[in-house]
């Protein structure tokens, strides 16, 4: 029945026209945990996420920008760390540890298709049927004039407020690297 369910919530997020955040997730509400993430703003983008270890999540997500972006298709694929895994009831702190690329970086920074990694920490704060995300990411740039890194980048970097619709079902409001703004993840 909840496999029916999620089904027919992905086709029917699939024909609205806003989506949902692909920002990895700090709190790990089950060992077990899978979600995926359709989001829409300044780019088309998609997750999946996958809990492999009751603390461990492996995930990816691909972006496709909107209104002539001068990066077509931005990835990412990411392993998340719960350091302090509060699930839906304390605070979560983890720590992600990923590669990201595009496919039409634009001057100054010229990565083409080159992979580089992106670092940083996720916090995750429920308070009732909200949760508040932020995740602080470096991704390196690569060399250009000396190593250039840009604070708060990357597909796995930003900020969302999440409401929880159901038990399995999260709309997001917020930015992240991929450029979404409105969101909706998944569990499944």
């Amino acid at each position: 029945m909840r496999s029916t369910l999620a089904s027919l919530a992905i086709l029917g997020a699939l024909a609205l026209p806003a989506g949902a955040s692909t920002l990895p997730r700090a709190d790990l509400t089950s060992p077990d945990m899978r979600y995926f993430g359709i989001g829409v703003g300044h780019a088309l983008s998609v997750s999946a996420d996958f809990a492999v270890t009751p603390s461990w999540t492996l995930g990816a997500s691909l972006g496709s920008g909107f209104w002539n972006d001068p990066e077509p298709y931005r990835y990412d694929v990411r392993a998340v760390y719960a350091f302090v895994n509060g699930g839906r009831t304390a605070l979560s702190i983890a720590g992600i540890l990923g590669i990201w690329g595009g496919t039409a970086f634009q001057n100054p920074y010229n990565l083409g298709h080159l992979p580089v990694p992106e670092v940083g920490f996720g916090l995750s704060f429920p308070y009732q049927a909200f949760i508040a995300r932020l995740n602080l990411i470096v991704p390196y740039y690569g060399q250009v004039a000396g190593p250039y890194f840009y604070m708060f980048g990357g597909p796995a970097g930003g900020l969302e407020i999440a409401y929880r619709v159901r038990p399995y079902m999260e709309a997001t409001l917020g930015i992240n690297g991929q450029g979404n703004y409105l969101g909706l993840k998944l569990d499944f």
